[in-house]
């Protein structure tokens, strides 16, 4: 499952899981534009992230090694 979170003032904040990555980004990019809050979406295992804004997206691979 692939997790849609939404940027709060708070942190991220869950909103869902989709099965499918391209449904979760579109879900994702839908929502960031009409909240003009970022999302993120991240794959099950968290080793990759797409973070969404007004403007953009970029999909990050995550090194746990090097974050560790």
């Amino acid at each position: 499952m692939f997790e849609i979170e939404e940027l709060t003032p708070h942190g991220w904040r869950h909103e869902l899981e989709v099965e499918d990555s391209r449904q979760a980004f579109w879900i994702a990019r839908e929502r960031c534009d009409q909240k003009l809050h970022p999302y993120r979406v991240s794959d099950p295992k968290k080793k990759t992230i797409c973070l969404l804004t007004a403007r953009s997206s970029k999909t990050i691979e995550v090194d746990r090694d090097l974050v560790s």
